[in-house]
């Protein structure tokens, strides 16, 4: 009797261990299906009080994924290039920001490069994507990184933590934000058509 009973509870354990994990998965798919890589950088740059500029090149130009923002101590703009972490990023970066006129960085979740090493990216993304799976992890990891250009003659006063732009709690905000938008400000609420 006793050891059906302790069966049981384990049974029900496990049960309930599988239907959270299902849970979560079904949460953080949802988060990376609905992440805006132009809507996170746009709202961090806004956030620091920098002013965002026109995009000369529209779509489907390529070179229209690019992001500007204006520093007041800067003549030229600086410029935001979101690009899939298997994609070489130099030849569009070279449209838009030429080497010359432009100091490059590299970023991806919690790591910065001077330059762009698919290895190490992709290292830090097989890094976050095993913690993410164990929920330990304040990013989400994606598999889009960021370059952005700043004049080379010109020092930034600001410094953006562009690590922002994947933090999992801003996405979810971002989300929650978007949901309430689209059920008019009453999320909870359930409604009964007739």
């Amino acid at each position: 009797m006793k050891s059906t009973v302790a069966r049981i509870v384990l049974l029900l354990l496990l049960l309930s261990t599988v239907a959270v994990r299902v849970h979560a998965l079904q949460s953080r798919d949802t988060m990376a299906a609905s992440f805006d890589i132009d809507a996170a950088i746009k709202s961090l740059i806004r956030e620091n009080g920098l002013p965002l500029r026109e995009n000369p090149a529209k779509p489907p130009s390529t070179l229209s994924v690019a992001v500007y923002f204006q520093r007041q101590e800067c003549a030229a703009p600086s410029v935001v290039v979101p690009f899939d972490l298997n994609f070489e990023a130099l030849p569009l970066l070279a449209r838009v920001a030429p080497p010359q006129s432009y100091t490059h960085s590299f970023f991806y979740l919690d790591g910065s490069w001077p330059e762009q090493d698919r290895v190490l990216i992709f290292g830090e993304w097989l890094r976050h994507a095993a913690l993410n799976l164990a929920g330990a992890t304040p990013f989400l990891p994606v598999k889009t990184a960021v370059v952005v250009a700043e004049p080379a003659s010109c020092q930034a006063s600001v410094r953006l933590d562009w690590r922002a732009i994947w933090k999992r709690a801003r996405v979810q905000t971002r989300i929650d934000n978007e949901w309430l938008r689209e059920d008019g400000g009453e999320a909870g609420r359930f409604h009964v058509h007739s």
